[in-house]
């Protein structure tokens, strides 16, 4: 994941949280204690880091030893969500939480229509996540917000790509 284009979508208070996942818990720890909490700490009355110990998965992914940063106005939720008795937590809701305006396929006819969607400054890829084709123009809706307040805060001049994905197996740019 692109942390620093989510980072700063939260910060900016566009989104109420970031997922952060590495592939091995030693490594969730390292950018825990080296990055997360320097940065969020001061800051701690504004946000704050959510570790998920406990067995909790979507269908699409495990989210245990994961790390939740949020902005405490969404405390409520967070606990909600993540907190211990929760083990499962829907696409449908990971989605929302995290401000992704589109959805995975719910079923085999639907990976036809599954989209790419990517926010960049210029090429650097700042989020990226899935769709349906027929969400074009809720996620139209989205990217503009997206657009409008990143350039009034920050100055940042986003452009989106809503298109087919890059099978896997298919040559990728150097």
């Amino acid at each position: 994941m692109y942390h620093y284009g989510e980072m700063a979508f939260m910060i900016l208070g566009l989104k109420p949280c970031v997922l952060i996942q590495f592939p091995h818990p030693a490594m969730a720890d390292l950018y825990h204690r080296v990055v997360l909490k320097p940065v969020f700490e001061p800051h701690d009355q504004e946000y704050s880091t959510l570790y998920i110990a406990h067995d909790l998965a979507s269908d699409e992914m495990s989210l245990k030893d994961s790390f939740i940063v949020y902005r405490r106005e969404y405390q409520s939720k967070m606990d909600r969500l993540f907190r211990p008795p929760t083990t499962r937590i829907s696409e449908a809701s990971l989605g929302e939480i995290l401000d992704y305006p589109g959805r995975l396929p719910s079923n085999d006819s639907e990976i036809a229509t599954m989209r790419e969607v990517a926010y960049l400054e210029g090429t650097r890829l700042l989020t990226t996540f899935a769709a349906q084709a027929n969400q074009k123009a809720q996620v139209a809706a989205h990217f503009e917000r997206y657009r409008d307040v990143c350039d009034a805060k920050i100055g940042m001049k986003l452009t989106w790509l809503f298109r087919d994905p890059v099978p896997m197996d298919s040559p990728q740019p150097h």
